[in-house]
């Protein structure tokens, strides 16, 4: 998979192998730390067993690239299509897998980072604080809600 790229409010990119967290020059490195593992496990071949995934539509924005993750490593078929909804076009995602079960439907992410609150006159306006320019979701999966 590809690595992360993203800006961040200080218009500064960074890049990054997003599964060597661990490792001490990557951003969410603190973040692991704060795990506590003894080792971090090292796998050389897939997991054959099932899973179930239990989806809430009020997911986070980790919880969403999780479960698009797992959508790619174990899903035979992903069906992507949308629905015009007042006015507006919503991206939904069914798989078609023996050994992944998507429970409920998900949430989304737009791909930035966490909000700002910025205040203009008397409007509050929520602003991404991150950007991502690449990483290994595709990009027509953005803003699509995972469903059962």
């Amino acid at each position: 998979m590809k690595n992360i790229k993203k800006m961040v409010s200080s218009k500064r990119i960074i890049e990054w192998d997003c599964w060597k967290e661990e490792t001490k020059d990557r951003p969410n490195y603190n973040v692991i730390e704060k795990l506590n593992l003894n080792t971090l496990p090292d796998y050389d071949t897939k997991y054959n067993g099932k899973i179930y995934v239990y989806m809430d539509k009020k997911n986070g924005s980790a919880a969403w690239f999780f479960i698009t993750y797992l959508i790619y490593a174990f899903s035979k078929k992903i069906k992507r299509f949308s629905k015009k909804c007042y006015g507006q076009t919503i991206n939904f995602g069914s798989i078609n897998s023996s050994q992944l079960k998507l429970i409920g439907h998900s949430g989304t992410t737009s791909g930035d980072g966490d909000i700002k609150s910025v205040k203009y006159k008397n409007i509050k306006i929520l602003c991404p604080t991150e950007q991502f320019i690449s990483s290994s979701i595709k990009n027509s999966d953005y803003n699509r809600f995972w469903i059962e």
